[in-house]
C-alpha cells in the first residue's frame, strides 16, 4: 500500500501524503515505513520524505524543497536529447519560497527561481522546463531539446512561443525562431542552427521520389545527410545510402555532402564552409 501510494506521488512522497493517501494512522505508519527502509525496499532521504529506489535524484531535490524538477534535469527525465547527463539537480522553485531552503539542497544544486513554477510530485512540466533552458544551456542545444519535444509531441509550437521568461527572453525569441521537429537527431539540430545561422536557407525531411526523405536541402540545390553514432547497421543500408546519392544527383541533379556526427557537434564551422562551397558551386 505504501510503495504505491509513493509511486503514485512520482517516486518521491512526503509523511502528510502517505497519511492522507494510506488512511493509516500516524504510528502505524512510521512503523509500516521503517520496516520498508530496513528491508532495502524504499530508502528516507531526508527526515520526512521517502522514495523508492529508482527515483531521480532530482525529484527527491525538488519535493525536498517543495520545488520541482526543470531545466536540465527535466530533459533528462524526459529522454531528451542533451550532449552530457547532468551533473547536479535542477529544481524551480516558486520565489515565495523562503531563501532558508538553500541549506536543505545537496551542494551543486542548481536553483530556479520562479513565481510560475508549480510544484508537483508528477513527471516534470516538459513546457515549463524552457524558461530555464535557455539560460543554462547554449542556444543549439536548447533547440535540439524542443526539436525533439516537438517532434515526440511533448510540447506544441504554440505552447513554447508563449512561454517567454522573463530574463533570456532574446534567447528564447531565436529558440522559437530556430527549432523544427524535422531533426531526427541532436546532430542534425546542431547542423540545421549552424547553417541557418550563417544565412543559409535550409528544409528539413524533403521527400524526392524514388528516394524518399533527406535529412536537409540547403538553398534548393544541395543535399545534406548527418549520419550520427549509430550509423549504418550493416552492408545493406550503407549501399541503400550510395543509390540514393546517385539518385539525387542523377535523377535530381543534386550533390549530396554527408557528415558524421563529431562534424555536426565539433566542427561545425568547417561544416558550413564546405556546404556553403557546394551552393556557391552549384549556382
Amino acid at each position: 500500500m505504501i510503495e504505491t501510494a509513493i509511486s503514485r506521488c512520482g517516486g518521491v512522497a512526503r509523511r502528510a501524503e502517505l497519511l492522507a493517501m494510506t488512511g493509516m494512522n500516524p504510528r502505524a505508519l512510521d512503523r509500516e515505513v521503517a520496516r520498508l527502509v530496513d528491508s532495502g525496499t524504499i530508502r528516507r532521504p531526508r527526515r520526512g520524505i521517502v522514495a523508492l529506489h529508482d527515483a531521480p535524484h532530482a525529484r527527491v531535490v525538488a519535493r525536498s524543497v517543495g520545488g520541482a524538477v526543470t531545466c536540465v534535469s527535466a530533459a533528462h527525465e524526459w529522454g531528451l536529447p542533451l550532449l552530457a547527463v547532468p551533473s547536479s539537480a535542477h529544481v524551480a522553485v516558486p520565489t515565495s519560497t523562503s531563501g532558508r531552503i538553500t541549506s536543505l539542497v545537496p551542494a551543486g544544486t542548481v536553483l530556479h527561481w520562479d513565481s510560475t513554477a508549480r510544484p508537483g510530485a508528477g513527471r516534470p512540466d516538459p513546457v515549463g522546463m524552457f524558461r530555464h533552458l535557455v539560460s543554462c544551456l547554449p542556444l543549439r542545444e536548447v533547440v535540439a531539446v524542443a526539436d525533439a519535444a516537438l517532434r515526440r509531441g511533448l510540447v506544441r509550437r504554440e505552447q513554447l512561443e508563449a512561454t517567454r521568461p522573463r530574463s533570456s527572453w532574446s534567447d528564447h525569441e531565436r529558440l522559437v525562431r530556430a527549432m523544427d521537429p524535422g531533426a531526427q537527431s541532436i546532430a542534425e539540430s546542431f547542423a540545421r542552427v549552424a547553417l541557418t545561422s550563417a544565412g543559409l536557407r535550409v528544409q528539413t525531411q524533403v521527400y524526392f521520389p524514388g528516394v524518399g526523405q533527406v535529412d536537409m536541402l540547403v538553398e534548393g540545390v544541395v543535399v545534406v545527410e548527418i549520419d550520427g553514432f549509430a550509423y549504418h547497421s550493416g552492408r545493406q543500408e550503407f549501399r541503400e545510402d550510395r543509390r540514393r546519392d546517385r539518385e539525387l544527383l542523377l535523377e535530381h541533379g543534386l550533390p549530396v555532402l554527408r557528415f558524421g556526427f563529431e562534424d555536426s557537434v565539433h566542427q561545425t564551422a568547417q561544416l558550413v564552409e564546405d556546404v556553403r562551397a557546394a551552393v556557391a558551386r552549384r549556382r
